[in-house]
């Protein structure tokens, strides 16, 4: 996949400071026409509930989903998307960031199967356009 291919990105992050980052980096490489926000996973739940069957054109291509937030995890988020996900007629990429380099964190998105990728934050776009390039 190519970084003009992505047209909707979601960003999942408490952090407001890492949002407004990877939003920017996103926008100056081209990564998407359109990025949605939600700083927490249970807010980014409903949304793909609700789109599921609304048509691929609101399902994202790619999720950055962060692994450490309150109440609801990047994990947490993962197990309560795994059933809906495998029935979405839209499989969105997931990229779970983290900021630190817990190998057990490591350890966990490599054996989630929807998990493409574990991208440390901030990650820079070469190693976004890596990571689409790679599938």
């Amino acid at each position: 996949m190519k970084p003009n291919d992505v047209k909707l990105v979601m960003l999942v992050d408490d952090s407001y400071t890492d949002r407004f980052i990877h939003r920017k980096l996103l926008e100056i490489y081209s990564v998407g026409t359109e990025i949605i926000e939600y700083p927490g996973a249970r807010e980014a739940i409903d949304y793909l509930m609700k789109v599921k069957d609304e048509g691929e054109d609101k399902m994202p291509d790619i999720i950055l989903l962060d692994v450490l937030m309150p109440e609801m995890n990047g994990f947490d988020f993962l197990v309560s998307l795994q059933d809906a996900y495998e029935k979405f007629k839209k499989k969105p990429l997931i990229y779970m960031l983290s900021s630190t380099d817990d190998e057990s964190d490591l350890k966990r998105a490599r054996s989630i199967k929807m998990v493409k990728k574990l991208l440390r934050k901030p990650f820079s776009p070469e190693t976004l356009i890596k990571a689409l390039s790679e599938l």
